[in-house]
């Protein structure tokens, strides 16, 4: 039912991912797997931003990094401090979002997961661009970019959008 879940995430159908993934979890519980319960809880925590119910999504990434910290799960964590940094920066608390997404790229960068940091990169570049430092957030988005094309991650296109929309109202270069 989790896997059912996430299929419903990556089709943008988040109602029925949120209700799978809480049938998967009942379900999960009764085995006593914390990784299990994390991926169940996180798919809820995903589904919750989809639907802007950031307070909601909040509560299941908390319970998902106090398991993954538990069980001493370190992709997992970084992947939680990502979505818990969305979630402050959906509800408007930027300093709380920039304290996550700080985090995040820490434990990116220690388990050089590149791609992790070029999306918390391009997360720190919205978060300051939103609160009026576009030259702190031109520069993250600038690293991020650099990361996911050397990926040949998509996200690249999106961030160069990004940049050259934002150059073409301050005049800055996109490179």
């Amino acid at each position: 039912m989790s896997n059912i879940g996430d299929a419903y995430l990556g089709m943008g159908r988040y109602h029925e991912a949120l209700e799978h993934s809480r049938s998967a979890l009942a379900i999960i519980r009764g085995t006593g797997s914390p990784y299990l319960e994390g991926i169940a809880l996180g798919n809820m925590g995903e589904a919750c931003l989809g639907l802007h119910r950031y307070e909601e999504a909040l509560g299941h990434f908390t319970r998902v990094l106090g398991l993954c910290r538990e069980i001493d799960h370190r992709h997992g964590e970084e992947l939680t401090l990502i979505h818990l940094g969305e979630a402050y920066l959906g509800l408007g608390r930027h300093d709380d979002a920039v304290g996550w997404f700080t985090e995040a790229l820490h434990l990116c960068r220690d388990l050089r997961d590149r791609h992790g940091e070029g999306i918390t990169l391009k997360h720190l570049g919205t978060v300051h661009h939103a609160v009026g430092r576009p030259d702190t957030g031109h520069r993250y988005w600038r690293e991020a970019l650099t990361i996911l094309e050397c990926l040949g991650d998509p996200e690249a296109g999106g961030i160069r959008a990004l940049l050259a929309g934002t150059a073409a109202a301050t005049a800055q270069p996109v490179s």
